[in-house]
């Protein structure tokens, strides 16, 4: 995928925090490519964060908790404290956390 592969040329290789809901499920090839390159902060990212509400989009249908999209990644020089999926019903994600040491 181009977009990953720009998005890898301009991170920086240290004290780095990429975060967000990347549309792609954990084993998907893009967050393959992203993990090998960035650590997930999130030692066994298997708690889906997607979605907490129905969805049904041209055919798409989503009716349960089950998809994981939204990660953190640090740079190796970082260390994970605590991770965390939060429980919220502001969003159609669940929010993740963390607490990094600089």
């Amino acid at each position: 995928n181009i977009k990953v592969k720009n998005l890898l040329k301009i991170i920086h290789k240290h004290n780095t925090i990429l975060m967000g809901d990347f549309n792609s499920p954990i084993q998907s090839e893009v967050i393959k490519k992203i993990s090998s390159s960035i650590p997930n902060a999130d030692q066994n990212p298997s708690e889906p964060t997607w979605t907490i509400y129905p969805f049904d989009y041209h055919g798409h249908v989503e009716d349960k908790l089950r998809h994981r999209l939204d990660n953190i990644f640090i740079t190796d020089d970082l260390t994970v404290e605590n991770f965390e999926v939060e429980h919220s019903q502001g969003s159609d994600h669940l929010p993740v956390s963390a607490s990094i040491e600089i």
